[in-house]
């Protein structure tokens, strides 16, 4: 399983060359465990993203195709060590995305009318998700492009910062069309 985050914000056009992160599915925090804020990097941003699953088995696949393939949506937190990245400036920071709590998941829920407006909120950040869902399909198509897409592969379709270097202890817990999405407590 592969994890591809797209480095684009909420709204934003799919274009080429676009930003992709990948990450290992051992940086998986899920289900409500607490995210422990590793030692190597002293500014964290939290970013909020639409996550997208694959359910079938692909290669090459059309964009107007895509459907058949994403199965199930999440809300999901992406975690940035900003001042660790900005040291690597330049160069390949992947082992920056191993950490687990790399990405943290919420409940995989069915995938809404791609059309319906479609909205996230962690606290007092709202994101407007609407479009995101066929966007995140384009996205697909392109992975799928270069490589093979397995069963259980995630496609984070866009990220936006909600938060920097969070206190220990604070609970983040976060809604998609007003319906919970998504808990953790940062330790």
């Amino acid at each position: 399983m592969k994890i591809l985050s797209f480095d684009r914000k909420p709204g934003s056009a799919v274009d080429t060359p676009i930003g992709v992160e990948m990450l290992p599915d051992s940086s998986i925090i899920k289900d409500g465990k607490p995210f422990f804020v590793p030692s190597f990097s002293n500014e964290w941003s939290y970013r909020l993203g639409l996550a997208l699953r694959n359910g079938r088995l692909g290669k090459n696949v059309g964009e107007r195709f895509a459907s058949r393939y994403i199965d199930a949506m999440a809300l999901c937190v992406i975690t940035r060590p900003d001042d660790a990245v900005a040291a690597h400036e330049g160069l390949q920071h992947a082992l920056l995305n191993c950490h687990e709590g790399a990405i943290i998941l919420g409940e995989w829920m069915p995938l809404t009318d791609s059309a319906a407006p479609l909205t996230a909120t962690i606290g007092d950040f709202t994101a407007d998700l609407s479009g995101e869902i066929e966007k995140g399909m384009a996205l697909f198509s392109m992975a799928s492009r270069a490589g093979v897409m397995k069963i259980g592969d995630i496609i984070v379709a866009c990220n936006e910062c909600f938060a920097m270097n969070l206190p220990v202890d604070t609970l983040v817990e976060g809604t998609l069309n007003q319906s919970p999405a998504l808990h953790f407590r940062i330790k």
